[in-house]
């Protein structure tokens, strides 16, 4: 099982997206499945981050994505950013 950090940048979007009024349950769901190394449903759209090594992005749901990174040496999964398509990638 990895052990699960946040980045300062991840908490403060983390905070915007409940603000908005974001349905946990998928996020719960797929915190859940990365702790446990497990794959994610093909709905979740998860692949690697382009030009960044390490890093993986999935969607939790319509237009609410996540962008982590895994460290399979240290037991850790590191949560950096989440938010729409255009504020994460544009």
């Amino acid at each position: 099982m990895l052990k699960i950090q946040k980045t300062p940048q991840f908490d403060s979007d983390f905070q915007v997206q409940l603000e908005a009024g974001q349905d946990l349950t998928p996020f719960k769901t797929i915190v859940q499945l990365l702790e446990q190394q497990l794959p994610l449903p093909s709905t979740h759209v998860d692949s690697q981050y382009v030009g960044s090594p390490g890093r993986w992005c999935c969607r939790i749901s319509f237009d609410w994505w996540l962008i982590y990174k895994v460290d399979l040496k240290a037991g850790t999964i590191t949560f950096e950013h989440t938010g729409s398509w255009n504020y994460l990638f544009d």
